[in-house]
């Protein structure tokens, strides 16, 4: 059984359309690059500059030659799911109170450390939180000592400006002179498009630093339909793959990747608040169709999902996760994220943290699919159970349940009175006694003194040099 990239709801037809219009976009009306540097490599591709106006445009000529040198991603059918958290939310949702509240250096530890001990999360992005009581300069340092020093699931990429990047590299470098490895395994930088079709110069400067320094820079993107694209879901898409083609034309001419890589934010604008929505239909409508085209296309392919707009951990906040996180299994994506987040991506909440967790572990047994074979047919065991019988005792189940049947560990497992005689307690008082006896423990820290001592003198020093 295949259930990730199994859905396909474009024609070959309704795909090539999309394709020319993406084509043509990049073609007539290009992208705003305000970067004589950047704009020199593309030019040297084939790509036509029209400097007094910033514009970057890139000949169907050119874009033919890109996509003959491109190797097809070789997708692992038997890749299991992986689930981020992070996503650097400003506020934070106190579990015992509900109070939402700026996030400090403390929660965003806290939420760290959550990130660390929960079982189905695999990677963290960027960072848990923003935290409000360091300066804001500063921040994007603090973000990554935290991170490096409660868990190993992932690295903070977030930078504002680029006057920050050297104590970025030289924080870095002493992760790499303590706990090995080279520079490029903790300096990272994530820098985001200013949709539609444009990035900004302080962006694209970061870019350049790293890159000159040989230090990987990701460009990312997010349109907003009837925001930052077309209202219309076909104009969205359309404009969608243009600017991931864009992202992957700067990621093979300045890191030489050869392989094509998609991703999907694409979701709406509420007409009567001007509100970006993650919850959703369309959101998990443009996974699907992106999907396919990278497939199509032979690309990889990730979407952002397991979010929702609703501010509390609710029925409404399941429902529109549920919506988008499942459409992206059938699109094809293996990575999903970010956990934890209410309100788009404002709130970061313990509470939420942990039941995303627990529906994460029902995705990865939804997307694995089942085995059809002789012993899971079974029949020789229905025959001899026979009309009317159990199956419960047998030695077939004991053998098969564990990996067919998920377990949950939140979510309620028993019948009414059953519940009412035990514990009685809903998912978010389960989550509740989950997350107080994580806290209770003694955290885990992953940082020598000698260590931490250093990355703190280098947040000490651009305080002093470049500080607010």
């Amino acid at each position: 059984m295949h259930i990730c990239g199994s859905a396909d709801i474009l024609s070959r037809d309704e795909i090539e359309r999309i394709l020319q219009q993406a084509l043509r976009i990049l073609a007539e009306i290009g992208i705003r690059l305000p970067n004589a540097q950047m704009q020199a490599v593309l030019a040297d591709y084939g790509a036509r500059v029209d400097a007094a106006r910033e514009l970057v445009f890139f000949p169907t000529a050119m874009l033919e030659q890109f996509f003959s040198a491109t190797q097809a991603f070789e997708r692992d059918a038997q890749a299991a799911l992986s689930f981020s958290a992070g996503a650097y939310p400003q506020y934070y949702a106190e579990p015992k109170t509900g109070c939402v509240q700026l996030h400090t250096l403390r929660t965003v530890i806290e939420m760290t450390r959550l990130t660390d001990q929960l079982s189905h999360i695999t990677n963290l992005y960027d960072s848990m939180g923003v935290p409000s009581d360091v300066p804001d300069l500063l921040s994007p340092l603090y973000m990554r000592l935290v991170v490096w020093k409660y868990t190993r699931k992932g690295q903070c990429g977030q930078v504002h400006l680029k006057r920050l990047l050297p104590y970025v590299i030289e924080m870095a470098q002493v992760m790499a002179d303590s706990e090995g490895g080279s520079l490029a395994n903790y300096a990272f930088l994530t820098c985001q498009m200013i949709s539609p079709l444009q990035f900004g110069e302080q962006e694209l400067s970061m870019f350049v630093y790293f890159w000159e320094r040989g230090l990987k820079a990701e460009p990312g993107q997010i349109l907003s339909s009837g925001g930052t694209a077309p209202a219309t879901l076909a104009g969205t898409v359309a404009l969608q793959v243009a600017e991931n083609l864009v992202i992957n034309l700067i990621d093979r001419f300045f890191y030489a990747n050869p392989i094509l890589h998609f991703s999907n934010s694409a979701t709406v604008i509420d007409m009567k608040t001007a509100a970006f929505q993650y919850g959703r239909p369309e959101l998990g409508l443009t996974h699907l169709a992106i999907g396919q085209i990278a497939r199509y296309l032979g690309a990889s392919f990730d979407a952002n999902c397991f979010l929702g707009d609703a501010k509390v951990p609710s029925c409404e906040m399941g429902m529109q996760k549920a919506l988008n996180a499942i459409p992206a299994i059938l699109a094809g994506t293996r990575s999903l994220g970010t956990l934890g987040l209410l309100s788009v991506d404002e709130i970061g909440s313990p509470l939420q943290l942990i039941l995303d967790d627990e529906y994460a572990g029902a995705l990865q047994r939804f997307a694995r699919g089942f085995e059809i074979d002789e012993d899971t047919l079974a029949y020789d065991l229905i025959r001899e159970i026979g009309p009317g019988g159990l199956f419960i005792g047998t030695e077939h189940t004991a053998r098969h349940y564990r990996k067919e049947h998920w377990q949950p560990a939140l979510f309620s497992r028993e019948m009414y009175n059953a519940w009412m005689a035990g514990s009685h307690q809903t998912d978010i008082e389960r989550a509740a006694d989950m997350y107080n006896t994580i806290m209770a423990a003694e955290p885990k820290v992953y940082l020598g003194e000698s260590t931490e001592k250093a990355l703190l003198q280098v947040i000490e020093k651009a305080g002093r040099e470049i500080g607010e």
